[in-house]
């Protein structure tokens, strides 16, 4: 145990070596019981034991000494891990240091700033701090930083931050709805399905949404469905049927052109691509218009193959809440477009499929499969007819 004080204390150390009563207490009085004999560097932690190491290296983030603001928030990020060490990190002030750190001119000290704000925005405690503190605007202010990490940091945490009603209500309250879709626009590619998930969170309350309307995210997004990376594909898919609730923004939607777009993404060989592409089209489905552009799109043709892959699923017993996802949103999809008398009559070869999901475990699937089935099997009636031709 001495060994490992001494090692810790960096001071030199000598095993006991039994020579006698006196030689012994020699020893331990000049070498084991020796006080610190030289000061401990600036540089160094000097981690204090128990309760006392949160405060004191919470105190050395922003120390004046840079190697030694580094490496106090390098171990931090390492504790913080722990969800009881985060705990006794926020108490003892983590979050307003990690705002003044956030601004700092190393790159070091802002990235790892930057993940503890990504850490702290994951818990419900750090979420209400961070609202406290005011590290909104400081996450804004570092999605125009230079070093890609510290903005994927910072995406990260508006996620996490914006999944709390008062979290996203501050976030929109700071215009940070404008900022992420210019993000969204021209984040580098791996980053772009970050900025878009971020964006999407924060339109989960209407002000969100009407703030995103107004600055025109529909007509900005629209060429990221054809990015590169799939999660951008994906993501921006989910934005645009977030964005299209409201009849005036589908009209808009329209007129700008995504419906051909959604439907060659369910073409996409990326499976959470072609998820979020059905869920993109269902929505713009609850339009006269768009189901018209959707047939002339040959969505049927490209929606059957998903239905194929959905009853292959069932059949193993594969079908479950994750998997289910796609099943739902083809069988809402197809179920909308049998509203057109062309999609109905292209439809019928997928009751095959549909009948059997109707039959489904998931309550999900067998709902609005079964919705599916009584959509597409629907025929017009005679007296219907008769009353058409009287009126």
């Amino acid at each position: 145990m001495h060994q490992v004080w001494r090692k810790t204390q960096g001071l030199p150390w000598e095993p006991s070596v039994s020579g006698g009563l006196a030689a012994n207490v020699e020893h331990l009085v000049s070498v084991e019981a020796k006080p610190n004999p030289q000061p401990i560097p600036a540089d160094a932690l000097g981690l204090a034991f128990g309760a006392l190491s949160h405060p004191k290296l919470v105190k050395q983030i922003t120390d004046p000494s840079l190697l030694l603001r580094q490496k106090a928030l390098a171990h931090v990020c390492e504790e913080i891990r722990s969800t009881k060490e985060l705990q006794s990190f926020l108490v003892a002030g983590l979050v307003p240091a990690a705002n003044t750190a956030a601004g700092d001119a190393d790159q070091a000290v802002r990235t790892s700033a930057s993940r503890v704000l990504a850490r702290a925005a994951r818990d419900h405690a750090g979420q209400e701090q961070m609202l406290e503190h005011a590290s909104v605007a400081v996450l804004l202010k570092l999605l125009a930083d230079g070093v890609g990490e510290v903005r994927a940091n910072v995406l990260a945490a508006i996620r996490e931050l914006g999944r709390a009603r008062a979290g996203a209500a501050a976030l929109v309250a700071a215009d940070s709805v404008t900022l992420l879709v210019g993000r969204s626009v021209d984040e580098e590619a791996e980053l772009q399905g970050a900025a878009l998930a971020a964006l999407l969170q924060c339109m989960s309350i209407e002000a969100g949404l009407l703030a995103a309307i107004s600055a025109d995210a529909i007509e900005k997004l629209l060429p990221v469905l054809d990015a590169a990376a799939p999660a951008a594909r994906e993501q921006s898919a989910y934005c645009l049927a977030a964005l299209t609730v409201r009849p005036t923004e589908k009209q808009a939607a329209l007129k700008a052109g995504v419906v051909p777009k959604l439907v060659a993404l369910l073409r996409d060989p990326n499976a959470p691509v072609r998820t979020a592409a059905a869920g993109g089209l269902m929505s713009m489905a609850a339009d006269v218009e768009s189901k018209k552009a959707a047939v002339d799109a040959a969505a049927v043709a490209a929606l059957a193959p998903l239905l194929d892959a959905s009853l292959a699923l069932e059949l193993r017993g594969a079908m479950d809440e994750t998997t289910s996802k796609m099943t739902v949103n083809v069988a809402k999809c197809m179920a909308l477009l049998s509203e057109d008398p062309r999609a109905r009559k292209q439809l019928q070869p997928c009751l095959s499929q549909h009948r059997p999901l109707a039959e489904s475990g998931q309550p999900l699937v067998q709902k609005h499969a079964s919705a599916a089935v009584a959509a597409v099997a629907w025929k017009p009636t005679l007296e219907g007819a008769k009353t058409s031709r009287s009126a």
